[in-house]
């Protein structure tokens, strides 16, 4: 008779999700709702006003977006009569915000001399670098903050870890899934064009949030990671506001590409 299989064990095994027999189409689907939910956002905001500044736009294009999203996880989940998405939050999962604080500082600081390489001994300005500049009410740093802290990560980690994630595993062995969905999380990215600089530090972080998924058995850990690298940059775009300088040569190469999922 077998010694039954660690917990551990159990959590870490590619059966992550496979119930719910999530498909390629279904993660592609919600990304691009996301992106029409963004356009259209996007063209009724310059309709209704065409001297909006590029917060209310940015902001504007967020709430479009993240509509987007929703409304396609929702159809997707009431067409598989509430299928497993893995949103399931732990108290022990809280741990993951000063993990992704950690995670946050330390991959901006070993990439930051790539990055300055890769950039020919500049650093470019990001666009969220330059939207700092506007983070100056109430308003906007509690509506962006709600954006890039807690809806980003949330369906971030639907698409990339929930959905994608969970389907690569019924092809490839955990490792390569993991990889994978690291690569195009990072690649994502890329609509910002500057943020190609940012793309290695991006695959690395989607990498322990890949890792933290399948350990956990759940998106509850993955999410806090996420969201507690998000506020690291957050918090700091706050506190420069108006004087973005400072930020490029620490926080620019990883922790304000992340702003933009």
């Amino acid at each position: 008779m077998t010694d039954p299989q660690p917990e551990s064990e159990a959590r870490r095994a590619p059966t992550y999700l496979q119930s719910t027999q999530w498909t390629f189409t279904a993660a592609v689907g919600v990304f691009f709702a996301g992106v029409v939910g963004a356009l259209v956002a996007a063209s009724v905001a310059q309709g209704l006003d065409p001297d909006i500044s590029d917060i209310d736009f940015a902001i504007s294009v967020f709430i479009g977006q993240f509509l987007g999203y929703g409304s396609a996880v929702w159809y997707l989940t009431d067409r598989n009569e509430g299928a497993d998405l893995g949103l399931r939050l732990q108290r022990r999962d809280w741990w993951g915000l000063p993990a992704g604080f950690v995670m946050q500082i330390v991959v901006t600081l070993a990439l930051s001399p790539l990055i300055e390489w890769l950039g020919g001994g500049e650093e470019p300005q990001q666009q969220v670098a330059e939207l700092s500049t506007q983070l100056t009410g109430g308003w906007h740093i509690g509506a962006f903050g709600l954006a890039v802290v807690v809806m980003a990560p949330f369906f971030e980690e639907v698409i990339f870890r929930g959905l994608l994630l969970s389907r690569l595993l019924r092809s490839v062995p955990s490792w390569a899934a993991v990889l994978l969905s690291a690569a195009a999380f990072g690649g994502v990215h890329l609509a910002d064009p500057d943020a190609v600089f940012v793309v290695p530090g991006l695959i690395v972080i989607g990498l322990v949030l890949g890792f933290a998924a399948l350990w956990s058995g759940s998106l509850g850990l993955p999410i806090m990671i996420h969201a507690g690298s998000n506020l690291t940059a957050f918090v700091a775009l706050v506190a420069l506001a108006g004087d973005p300088e400072p930020a490029q040569g620490l926080l620019w190469p990883v922790g304000l590409g992340l702003l933009f999922g």
